[in-house]
């Protein structure tokens, strides 16, 4: 997305272990009694530590935003 050089562009934010938080809301699933203090039924881990349903559009959106930035837009 961000294309060639003007200078260098990165993104750097939640590396290493976060990354296995950001959880896409199709696969975002917590237990129905008691969500985020037990795990849902399944391999769904992940979602007791993450920040949402939400965090995941909102994340790759604004680092869809700032990579492309200063771009003209695609014809």
């Amino acid at each position: 997305l961000m294309g060639g050089a003007p200078e260098h562009r990165m993104i750097f934010g939640l590396t290493l272990d976060f990354l296995g938080y950001i959880i896409p809301p199709y696969d975002f699933v917590v237990d129905p009694a008691a969500p985020y203090i037990h795990q849902a039924a399944g391999h769904h881990y992940e979602e007791t530590n993450s920040l949402g349903p939400r965090e995941a559009p909102e994340v790759v959106g604004t680092m869809i935003q700032l990579a492309t930035w200063g771009r003209p837009p695609a014809h």
